[in-house]
C-alpha cells in the first residue's frame, strides 16, 4: 500500500497567503495537495491494484512537480477508479478541480467520494470544509453537521462551530463550543472561541 507520502494538513487557509488556522479568528480553511496524500484502506487491495495504483501515485507525483494539474487530476480520477475508498483522493482531486476554476467538477468529485464511502466522517467533512471555502455557510454547516454525527475529529468539530456562526446561528454554536471546551480545555483556539461566544450570548441576554 501507499504510505510513501505525508497525508494533506487538515486546517489551512486560501486566501491572499497561507496560514495555520489555529492562528485564525474564523479561518478559512482548504486542502491544497502536497505531495500525493497517504491511502487508508479499510479492504486488502490485491496486488497487481496496488502495483497499479503505485504507478499510477508516481505519475501522479511527476505532474504535480512539473505544475501539469490538468493532467495530475487524470490520473488521480484513475487511482479513484482503482481504490474509491481512498477519501483524501477525492478532496486532493477537487482543490486542484476548483483551483482550476472548475467549480462543478469539484463538488461533483466531493459527492462521488461521499456516495463511494457512505460511512465516512472524513468524506462528508471534505465538503463541508470546501462549501466553508466557498462561503457556502448553510451547506457547510450541514455537512459539517453530519462529519461530526458520524464520530467527526476535535477538527471537525470545530469547523461545524464555524459554520453555525458564519450561517448566522451563534446561539447553536455556542454548545459546540462548550462542549469542545469541556473535551480539550487545554486548546487555545478553543478556549478563545468558547470564551468569545460566552460573552455574545450574555451580552445578548442583556435587557435592552
Amino acid at each position: 500500500m501507499v504510505m510513501r507520502f505525508v497525508a494533506i494538513l487538515c486546517m489551512i487557509w486560501v486566501a491572499a497567503g497561507v496560514c495555520v488556522a489555529a492562528e485564525a479568528d474564523a479561518p478559512t480553511p482548504g486542502r491544497p495537495p502536497s505531495g500525493i496524500p497517504e491511502r487508508h484502506t479499510p479492504r486488502p487491495i490485491p496486488p497487481d491494484i496496488d502495483r497499479q495504483i503505485e504507478e499510477l501515485v508516481r505519475q501522479s507525483d511527476v505532474a504535480w512537480h512539473r505544475g501539469d494539474y490538468p493532467e495530475c487530476v487524470r490520473i488521480n480520477e484513475d487511482i479513484i477508479k482503482l481504490d474509491p475508498t481512498w477519501v483524501d483522493m477525492y478532496s486532493t482531486t477537487a482543490w486542484l478541480q476548483w483551483s482550476m476554476g472548475q467549480d462543478i467538477r469539484a463538488l461533483r468529485t466531493l459527492h462521488q467520494g461521499i456516495a463511494a464511502n457512505p460511512k465516512s466522517w472524513e468524506a462528508r467533512f471534505d465538503m463541508g470544509l470546501h462549501r466553508f471555502n466557498i462561503k457556502e455557510y448553510a451547506k457547510a454547516e450541514k455537512y459539517l453537521c453530519q462529519a461530526v454525527a458520524l464520530g467527526g475529529d476535535k477538527e471537525a468539530r470545530k469547523m461545524y462551530a464555524y459554520a453555525l456562526a458564519k450561517d448566522g446561528k451563534a446561539a447553536e454554536a455556542l454548545p459546540v463550543w462548550r462542549a469542545l471546551h469541556r473535551d480539550f480545555p487545554t486548546d487555545g483556539v478553543v478556549l478563545m472561541h468558547w470564551q468569545r461566544a460566552e460573552q455574545e450570548a450574555r451580552v445578548g441576554q442583556q435587557p435592552k
